[in-house]
């Protein structure tokens, strides 16, 4: 078979066999420059590993956990594990990984509240991955905030529920 551009190799995805797909991603990928965008169209066709090794290249670009969301899905734990860590070395809030929740593992998250912890983040930027983390990873949130200062009040927690009657005055 002829070199195909990225798109052609785009467009023959869904009917090529898995050996060719990959032998022409790879020859591919030596001649033309890539971005992040491309593996998009290519990923649903791909191996979880590929994509993975191919997504991590750009986790030390400047791209927010934002833009890694839609090949979530596409790759390997091991390689978003990763991927995760490198973003939260680079400065990006936790409430930015809401996204890529759903498709992290329990390790993952374990490592975000390692790396993020202590930086005085409020547990309130936690709020969206909170369904997926362990309880002690939780706890050690509020500690480590409370410990360093950290108040949650004026926050709006408990606020006019604390007295567990919502907003209606007591009889």
């Amino acid at each position: 078979m002829p070199e195909m551009t990225k798109e052609e190799l785009a467009d023959f995805a869904p009917i090529l066999p898995q050996e060719q797909f990959q032998k022409n991603f790879e020859e591919n990928q030596s001649r033309e420059p890539w971005n992040l965008s491309d593996l998009f169209a290519l990923a649903p066709f791909m191996e979880e590993e590929d994509v993975g090794r191919f997504a991590l290249k750009f986790a030390d670009s400047g791209h927010a956990p934002s833009e890694f969301v839609g090949l979530a899905p596409f790759m390997d734990e091991k390689s978003l594990g990763e991927i995760v860590n490198r973003l939260t070395e680079s400065g990006h809030a936790p409430s930015e990984f809401a996204g890529l929740a759903p498709f992290m593992d329990e390790e993952s998250f374990g490592k975000i509240v390692d790396r993020l912890s202590g930086r005085g983040y409020a547990p309130s930027e936690f709020v969206a991955l909170a369904p997926f983390m362990r309880e002690e990873d939780l706890e050690r949130l509020v500690r480590d905030y409370l410990a360093g200062g950290g108040s949650f009040a004026g926050a709006g927690v408990g606020g006019a529920f604390s007295r567990g009657r919502g907003d209606k005055k007591s009889v």
